[in-house]
């Protein structure tokens, strides 16, 4: 059986184990250096996953991203990603931050919502979590404040984790 291709779009000096790591910054770490927001460098379904560690916040068009990694995945192919919270001091303290999210981000790609006509990428959403920021204040209001009220709160969570599967 033929090894499976991962890639890790964005990975910086931050790559995963395994994977192959896609950067516009050439550093040790990066496999193929590549301006990503003009497409991703791969033929057409021919990966069987996909990382964007917090990548997706600095595309300069999230919709034409979202649907590069569908176009290079496989059918059946997960990814796996994490984004900022929208929630957070951090998803506004980076300049480079184009978007913001919340957890239904990507809900529109998986017929969740009426008006998808955009795009004809399609994902099934496996996992969508808040992240917990795990400073001490935190953890203390989550010990008996419910999930949904927290979400109120500024500087709570502070990013947003997603598991997508392929549908083509």
């Amino acid at each position: 059986m033929s090894e499976k291709i991962i890639l890790d779009l964005g990975c910086g000096t931050n790559k995963h184990r395994d994977s192959t790591g896609i950067d516009r910054v050439r550093v040790k770490s990066v496999d193929i250096v590549a301006d990503l927001d003009r497409g991703i460098p791969v033929r057409d379904s021919s990966v069987d996953g996909i990382i964007a560690s917090h990548f997706l916040e600095h595309t300069d068009d999230f919709l034409s991203m979202v649907e590069e990694m569908h176009r290079v995945s496989r059918n059946g192919a997960i990814l796996k990603i994490r984004v900022p919270y929208f929630m957070c001091f951090d998803a506004y303290t980076d300049p480079t931050h184009r978007h913001f999210f919340t957890e239904r981000a990507f809900d529109y790609f998986a017929d969740e919502i009426y008006y998808n006509y955009y795009s004809k990428a399609r994902f099934k959403i496996l996992r969508k979590e808040l992240v917990l920021n795990p400073n001490l204040r935190n953890r203390i209001l989550s010990t008996f404040i419910p999930k949904k009220y927290l979400k109120a709160i500024f500087d709570v969570y502070n990013e947003v984790v997603f598991e997508l599967q392929a549908i083509k």
